[in-house]
């Protein structure tokens, strides 16, 4: 904060003096990349990244964002001022990115993480993989290119098709 006086010294303002900055969320800033690139390569539009990853709580709620926030700067730097990443907040530790899905006790997961676990598991589970040697792939590729049905079998067979595991139509 500043403090001025009048030009007659009889009363004073404070104020705070504002700069010019930029600053994006996480979000909006996915894909994007931070720091020094090499020599021939264009240069990235933003030079250094101040990240605030908020507190654990919030991690946990938001799972990766401390981690996408690491990942965008292209140095970590030498110990020297060159680097692309700097973090900030009071709730930020080495700790912090040692485990990022545990909660503050070291062995409890994260409500959030703990569920996309549990999610990745069951497409893992309901995931059929197929593999293709070359005349499939042609056998395939030509039924898909002569292969017509109107919209009256189209609709009767997606009504009697099985979605689900436990045979719910």
């Amino acid at each position: 904060m500043v403090t001025r006086r009048c030009n007659n010294g009889c009363c004073t303002v404070t104020y705070c003096p504002l700069e010019l900055s930029y600053g994006m969320t996480a979000h909006t800033f996915q894909g994007q990349s931070a720091g020094p690139v090499s020599e021939g390569q264009p240069k990235n539009a933003v030079d250094r990244i101040i990240f605030d990853p908020g507190n654990r709580v919030f991690e946990g709620n938001n799972p990766g964002t401390l981690y996408m926030g690491a990942s965008r700067a292209t140095t970590a730097g030498t110990g020297k001022e060159d680097s692309a990443l700097y973090f900030t907040g009071q709730n930020m530790n080495k700790f912090r990115v040692i485990d990022i899905t545990l909660q503050r006790n070291g062995v409890t997961q994260y409500k959030k993480v703990r569920l996309r676990s549990l999610w990745v598991k069951r497409l893992e589970q309901n995931t059929i993989t197929f593999n293709w040697n070359e005349d499939k792939k042609r056998e395939l590729i030509t039924w898909a290119k002569t292969f017509r049905m109107d919209i009256f079998t189209f609709e009767k067979a997606l009504s009697r098709r099985k979605w689900r595991k436990n045979g719910m139509k």
